[in-house]
């Protein structure tokens, strides 16, 4: 198992001379904020390549160190002994692959590790990237190319377990970089704003337009049956309320982003459900980013992600970067103004 890691980070010798690849684990003592990094997860599909492109652009602009994994299935029967000859050949083959890829993406890929891993591949990559101060994963949605909705088993698998930060990349459908259009959905709580520092530091590096989004929720009276009067019309002062509450607080938003010269737009979505909105404006704005909070104002801590959030994982029709709490905090201003997430912006489930 020469040049293999396994998921505890033991060592298995062996580098080609010349390649950087990374054998063992580095010392937690010397890990430092500043040295944050992006974990490529890259399987043997075509779209591989479109991850690695994502990736890179994303560390780029966010000052991430990558590390590219490539992770060899083992037999499912551990009472079955491997190969030993068939395991070298997939050994060469990963690790050329892996130098195939990088190569393509980084003109001979000098500042990217790769790393071959060993075992289940959520397991593997989940592992290795909390050992390893990893802060974000980068995978496609599905193992395979797929046109079916949802996600793939190892997406699946990394987004419930994973407690970085993650960059989904969907088969045969993400922009490639760099990125022209971001768009930002916000609910009104902190959470979902917190976003806006890693938002901002993308699109400065890309020169890429801000779109900020906040969709209003439609206002429905329980009962069946046309509404009396009363009940349509206070229906109706409270929409057009909420929609003024989420103009104002987007206003207040863009004004601080044009100060610090960033292209911002502001879109109010009225009476809709959010989803299904926010879906609909990645495709009229021609979205090359999304960038959302893994939770917004519900603040569910026991779910990986809120409702919205694990809904654009699933359906997204471009890359999606899933932020959570501690990665959004890294790219903080030390002194950052009051959050506006105390306006009276309408609720929103996430």
């Amino acid at each position: 198992m020469d040049g293999v890691q396994t998921a505890g980070g033991g060592e298995c010798r062996a580098t080609e001379e010349g390649s950087p690849f990374l054998i063992a684990p580095q010392p937690r003592a010397h890990t430092r904020r500043s040295e944050s990094r992006l974990l490529a997860c890259l399987d043997e599909g075509p779209e591989s390549d479109l991850v690695l492109d994502q990736a890179l652009a994303v560390a780029k602009g966010l000052d991430l160190s990558v590390t590219a994994a490539r992770v060899l299935e083992t037999a499912r029967h551990l009472g079955v002994p491997a190969d030993p000859i068939e395991w070298q050949v997939r050994r060469r083959q990963g690790l050329d692959g892996l130098d195939r890829l990088v190569a393509a993406s980084d003109r001979g890929g000098s500042n990217i590790e790769r790393v071959l891993l060993a075992g289940p591949a959520a397991d593997e990559l989940t592992v290795w990237a909390k050992e390893h101060d990893a802060t974000l994963m980068a995978l496609g949605t599905h193992d395979r190319p797929a046109d079916l909705p949802g996600l793939g088993g190892t997406a699946q698998r990394v987004m419930a377990r994973a407690t970085a930060s993650l960059l989904l990349v969907p088969a045969g459908r993400a922009a490639r970089p760099p990125y022209r259009h971001i768009l930002v959905p916000l609910d009104g709580s902190q959470r979902a704003e917190s976003v806006l520092p890693v938002a901002a530091r993308l699109a400065r590096a890309h020169g890429a337009e801000l779109v900020l989004v906040h969709v209003v929720p439609r206002i429905q009276a329980i009962g069946d049956g046309p509404l009396e009067a009363p009940t349509r019309d206070l229906c109706l002062r409270l929409a057009e309320q909420n929609e003024q509450g989420a103009r104002d607080y987007l206003d207040a938003l863009e004004a601080q982003l044009w100060k610090e010269r960033l292209p911002v737009r502001a879109i109010v979505a009225r009476d809709g459900d959010p989803r299904s909105e926010l879906l609909r404006l990645a495709r009229e704005q021609q979205a090359d980013l999304i960038i959302v909070a893994s939770h917004g104002s519900s603040g569910m801590a026991d779910v990986p992600c809120g409702s919205v959030t694990e809904y654009l994982a699933t359906h997204a029709p471009t890359a999606l970067l899933i932020v959570r709490p501690d990665f959004a905090h890294v790219f903080a201003a030390p002194a950052a103004p009051a959050s506006h997430g105390s306006r009276s912006a309408s609720p929103q489930p996430a």
